[in-house]
């Protein structure tokens, strides 16, 4: 079985491969596409730029999903 068109791994947005199955690379899209790379590159500090998700579950007092600042 071949697979079937669209191919978005081999072509995409603009003619380029877009399939991006990173969940932080997911979360952080909407805001480098509404503020910017140089914004998003504000938050956190040497190599680690940007915030990262956190889920919190289980048998917690507060679960729920969370942003923290990279630092």
């Amino acid at each position: 079985m071949r697979a079937k068109p669209p191919l978005p791994a081999h072509k995409g947005l603009f003619g380029c491969p877009t399939v991006v199955n990173n969940v932080l690379s997911l979360a952080a899209t909407p805001f480098i596409l509404s503020e910017g790379a140089e914004a998003y590159a504000t938050h956190g500090t040497g190599r680690s730029r940007g915030t990262m998700p956190i889920q919190l579950a289980g048998n917690v007092k507060h679960g729920g999903l969370f942003e923290r600042r990279s630092e």
